[in-house]
C-alpha cells in the first residue's frame, strides 16, 4: 500500500514496531530468497549429460568451483527461509539475528564477487539485484550493500 506523505510540519507518528532490529520486511524478504532459492535450485538440478532439449538455466556453468559455491549459497538460502518461514518461533532454536544476517551476507557477497563476470551481464545483474534487495530486507550493512551495487555500476 501507498503511505501518505506528511505534510512540512506535520508531526509523524511514532510507531511502535514489533519486527527484530535489522529485519525490515519478514513478507519481503521470503520473496526475495524464494527466487534465489529457485534459480540456484535450478541451476543446481541441472545435469549437462542428460540429453534435452532446453538450454541449460542461467545460472548454471560448466565450472565445478562455481558450482560448490552456488550450492553454499543454496544452503544457505534455503536455511535463511526456514529461518523467516518460522518467524523466529521460540522452540525451533533458529533466529534471523545478526549471526545469521552477517553468514548469509558474506555467502551471498563470496559468491557475486567470485562469479559476476562468468554469469553474463543479465543473469549477473538479475542476480546482484536479487541479492542485494534481499540483503536489504533482512539489514545488512550499507558496506555490504555498496560492494553489490558496484557491481551492477561497473556493468559485471
Amino acid at each position: 500500500m501507498f503511505r501518505s506523505v506528511p505534510h512540512p510540519g506535520q508531526a509523524v507518528p511514532d510507531r511502535k514496531s514489533t519486527r527484530k532490529p535489522g529485519l525490515r520486511n519478514r513478507a519481503q524478504a521470503l520473496l526475495e530468497v524464494n527466487a534465489l532459492v529457485e534459480a540456484l535450485a535450478e541451476a543446481d538440478a541441472f545435469d549437462p549429460l542428460r540429453p534435452t532439449n532446453r538450454p541449460p538455466p542461467a545460472l548454471w556453468l560448466d565450472n565445478p568451483d562455481y558450482l560448490k559455491e552456488a550450492r553454499t549459497l543454496l544452503a544457505e538460502l534455503r536455511e535463511f527461509r526456514e529461518v523467516l518461514r518460522d518467524g523466529d518461533k521460540p522452540g525451533t532454536g533458529r533466529t534471523a539475528g545478526k549471526r545469521g544476517v552477517v553468514l548469509l551476507a558474506s555467502a551471498t557477497v563470496k559468491f557475486i564477487d567470485g562469479y559476476a563476470d562468468a554469469l553474463g551481464k543479465g543473469a549477473a545483474a538479475l542476480t546482484i539485484g536479487a541479492a542485494g534487495a534481499l540483503l536489504f530486507q533482512i539489514g545488512a550493512s550499507k558496506d555490504i550493500l555498496e560492494s553489490l551495487w558496484d557491481h551492477l555500476r561497473s556493468g559485471r
